[in-house]
């Protein structure tokens, strides 16, 4: 029974937020562990704390950059009401600057026992939700599954995989 189940997540944008403020949302430079728990949890239908936090710690994930692509911050105007100083609200701008990764790719390798792997391949290829790459703005261009194996670890799996 297979124990590593592969991903490619590519499309036109990606984002994987590491350090996002409301104003400032920037992007990891590959796929977080966080927002690949984010897209099984979306396939599998999950989405409270404790199915979030169980995928998390039932998991091992590693990337294989096959594609860097490019930086693309993006400047966005968001009007809103906002707390004036005499408690009132009243309408506002934010400014939001967003960063986003253009046309890269990755090779993600989930490791975990094989019937979870079985329910993730499962779900990834009848996703409960929509799939998106670490933002809802971005959807992938392929259908993320890949595959499966039987690796002893990550960094094996991840040499071994046939590069793109």
């Amino acid at each position: 029974m297979a124990n590593t189940l592969f991903l490619r997540l590519e499309g036109p944008l990606q984002s994987w937020g590491e350090r996002a403020k409301w104003d400032v949302r920037d992007t990891a430079l590959e796929p977080t562990k966080s927002g690949v728990v984010g897209l099984l949890a979306c396939a599998l239908g999950w989405n409270t704390d404790e199915e979030l936090r169980s995928l998390t710690q039932h998991i091992r994930v590693g990337v294989r950059c096959d594609r860097p692509g490019s930086m693309l911050v993006d400047y966005h105007t968001i009007v809103e009401g906002v707390m004036g100083s005499e408690g009132k609200i009243r309408p506002g701008t934010v400014i939001s600057l967003r960063a986003y990764l253009c046309d890269a790719s990755f090779l993600v390798a989930v490791q975990a026992e094989p019937e979870l792997i079985d329910k993730l391949v499962w779900a990834i290829q009848n996703p409960f939700w929509t799939l998106y790459l670490g933002r809802k703005s971005c959807p992938p261009s392929c259908p993320p599954y890949e595959g499966t194996g039987e690796y002893l670890n990550l960094a094996i799996a991840l040499a071994d995989w046939p590069w793109y």
